[in-house]
């Protein structure tokens, strides 16, 4: 309506111009040649492009035209013209007016689509220099709202994600905005808006905020006035505010996640220090009490009956062994993590690994029933022998505790293709259901038979162990109960061994 108003004084402004510039020349029209008043014509045509645009200078250009043949050409009060140079000049009079005015008129308004695009720039460098010093993504749509406000006829809404990916107004008010359509675009991306060329009131305009690898929220807009229309130079201005917004809220995403990282890196490394020196201090006493609960048993004769016992001492040392037990788990987790540990590997038959871990496993495993399934013909495997053998402790540990005395633990070997599967499961009553890939990470317990400690620990030393040889460790429950370890380690390529040493040995 605005524009339509000034588009009708514009073309009355035009009509004034030229009536005016006729009654000033009309008693000058004897002392001036038609050359002259023709120029003078021209000149108003001229200056009305400069000033209001291409229609009103139109009409003035026939205007000057009908005016100039009318009140001084003669006959003069006439339209009948006889003389043929007069004709020529009119002829050539209407043109040079019209590309006068299409010429002025089209720079005027390359001039002013210059102005604008430089008044755009200049907000968008605000804009960006305001949305820099910004570390939160709720801080970013006030600035962004009222930015869209200042430059646009038009009012701005920022919806974000939360952590499910469901969109919600940063800015928390009582307007009911369409949410399915900002889900959708938000999900796909979709830059459709940029093909409507006109929105009316009660039309919401949504853009995706897109960085450089996805999509962070959806900006909503929603034109103030009935008859707005989005022209190519505002549809540009709105795609770079869309583009400053959405690097913004990529760049404090990555902050936090970054944040977040380093966060977690700073606990974990304070945690690895203070299990490693705790371990340490603890170790040298109980180490102590060990020697001490050895020598009081050896001098037992001298001490008397009514302190001291057998079985006193006894529980007193076994209580020391699992304590430095489980601070050897400590020690060898925070070498683990902090990689001060090299792995040794050789080529070892695999049974000698399991005998040895059976031996030192013995004194836990005195009320278990330990088989073991493994044929004959297994091939060397690469390893760490000493690794190895704690992570097949840990686990017939972690079987004999979670299971009742004079319960089964099997020990199942095969070879598959180029890898080697070692399975140990127990009979005892599983493991915590939904828990089965929890229960491999630190300080995790499962449900433990009465009187079972420890610090929870040992499977995620195994799961360590396991994947530093380049293997995997899965733990899940058995159909007809009870809890199943499965570990695939690569076989690899053995050595071979010469026919001299094969010989010699058999000799």
């Amino acid at each position: 309506m605005i524009k339509k108003q000034f588009a009708g004084t514009s073309d009355l402004l035009a009509v004034l111009a030229v009536v005016v510039t006729t009654v000033l020349l009309l008693p000058l029209h004897q002392a001036l040649s038609l050359s002259n008043t023709l120029m003078i014509f021209l000149l108003i045509v001229f200056l009305l492009a400069i000033k209001l645009g291409r229609r009103p200078s139109v009409i003035a250009a026939f205007l000057s035209v009908l005016s100039f043949a009318h009140f001084f050409v003669p006959p003069y009060f006439s339209l009948m013209i006889v003389d043929g140079q007069s004709i020529l000049t009119l002829v050539l009079m209407l043109p040079i007016a019209l590309i006068t005015a299409h010429l002025t008129s089209g720079l005027q308004e390359q001039l002013q689509m210059a102005r604008d695009r430089e008044q755009h720039i200049q907000a968008l460098y605000g804009l960006a220099s305001e949305l820099t010093g910004i570390l939160t993504s709720e801080q970013i749509a006030p600035t962004c709202c009222r930015f869209i406000a200042t430059n646009c006829d038009v009012t701005g809404t920022i919806l974000l994600p939360t952590t499910d990916g469901h969109l919600y107004p940063a800015i928390p008010d009582d307007q009911k905005y369409p949410l399915a359509m900002a889900q959708k675009i938000f999900a796909t991306g979709d830059d459709s808006w940029k093909d409507t060329d006109t929105h009316t009131s009660g039309t919401t305009l949504a853009i995706p905020l897109k960085g450089t690898r996805s999509v962070y929220g959806v900006l909503l807009l929603v034109p103030n006035g009935p008859d707005w229309t989005m022209t190519a130079a505002q549809r540009d201005f709105l795609e770079a505010c869309a583009t400053l917004v959405g690097l913004a809220l990529e760049r404090v995403h990555y902050a936090a996640v970054a944040q977040h990282t380093q966060l977690d890196v700073e606990a974990e490394r304070l945690r690895n220090a203070l299990l490693s020196s705790l371990s340490h201090d603890l170790r040298t006493p109980l180490t102590a009490m060990v020697s001490l609960a050895d020598a009081m048993e050896l001098n037992l004769s001298s001490l008397s009956g009514k302190c001291c016992n057998t079985d006193l001492i006894g529980g007193m040392r076994q209580q020391a062994h699992e304590m430095l037990a489980d601070i050897d788990k400590l020690l060898d987790m925070a070498r683990l993590q902090t990689g001060q540990t090299v792995l040794r590997k050789d080529w070892y038959p695999l049974e000698e690994i399991i005998g040895s871990a059976l031996h030192r496993s013995g004194p836990i495993l005195i009320q278990h029933k330990v088989h073991i399934d493994m044929p004959d013909d297994l091939p060397f495997v690469e390893m760490d022998a000493m690794m190895m053998e704690r992570v097949f402790c840990n686990l017939l540990e972690n079987a004999a505790k979670y299971t009742m005395p004079s319960s089964r633990i099997d020990i199942h070997v095969r070879q598959l293709n180029y890898d080697l599967v070692i399975v140990f499961c127990d009979d005892g009553p599983g493991l915590p259901h939904g828990q089965e890939e929890n229960l491999f990470n630190k300080f995790v317990h499962g449900n433990a038979r009465a009187g079972a400690g420890g610090v929870g620990l040992g499977l995620s030393i195994v799961r360590i162990i396991i994947e530093a040889h380049g293997g995997q460790v899965r733990a899940e429950n058995q159909p007809g109960g009870g809890a199943l370890f499965r570990l695939t380690l690569p076989l690899g390529t053995p050595p071979s061994v010469p026919i001299e040493d094969v010989e010699d040995a058999a000799e």
